[in-house]
């Protein structure tokens, strides 16, 4: 009998550290979204005052001072200013934001980012297929930066800069 209570015991420990590391790894808010820092990255306060600087996790928009920058941040601006914002994350970046998926009801905000050619798709940390596809839809119409005659990515942009890149933290 005591064998069974110990094994019992056990499975019950083990269901509760199964299920903390869920929450940790996987985690959902909601929040208004108070900030567009730029075309890429947000800034989300929920109901309890509580503050999510937000990278958009699969995208890389331009920089500000890169071409196009200016119009990818008013681009998600337009999608997100005052919003009420899902944000789903599964990591973080070395700077400890959220890698997020962003919604606006049904609305999948990474994914209209690239669609309408204010971002790439971000294939050096991320592999989504849809994400690729969309990105090559937004190349051959056109859009957006896309329209330009030799887009530069962010991260090309960042390294002759010698600005620091956004690495996944894993």
């Amino acid at each position: 009998m005591n064998s069974i209570m110990k094994d019992l015991a056990f499975v019950l420990l083990l269901g509760c550290f199964s299920g903390l590391s869920t929450a940790i790894d996987d985690e959902t808010v909601e929040g208004r979204v108070t900030r567009i820092i730029d075309g890429d990255s947000i800034l989300v306060t929920d109901s309890k005052s509580v503050e999510y600087e937000v990278q958009l996790e699969g995208i890389d928009a331009p920089e500000i001072k890169q071409d196009f920058g200016k119009e990818s941040t008013e681009g998600l601006s337009k999608m997100l200013k005052d919003k009420t914002v899902r944000i789903h994350w599964k990591s973080k970046d070395n700077f400890e934001r959220p890698l997020a998926q962003v919604y606006v009801g049904d609305r999948h905000i990474n994914m209209e980012m690239i669609q309408t050619g204010m971002a790439w798709h971000f294939k050096r940390y991320n592999k989504d297929e849809e994400l690729a596809k969309a990105e090559t839809a937004a190349k051959h119409a056109m859009k957006g930066l896309w329209a330009k005659e030799s887009p530069v990515a962010p991260w090309d942009y960042r390294k002759e800069n010698k600005a620091p890149d956004k690495p996944l933290k894993r």
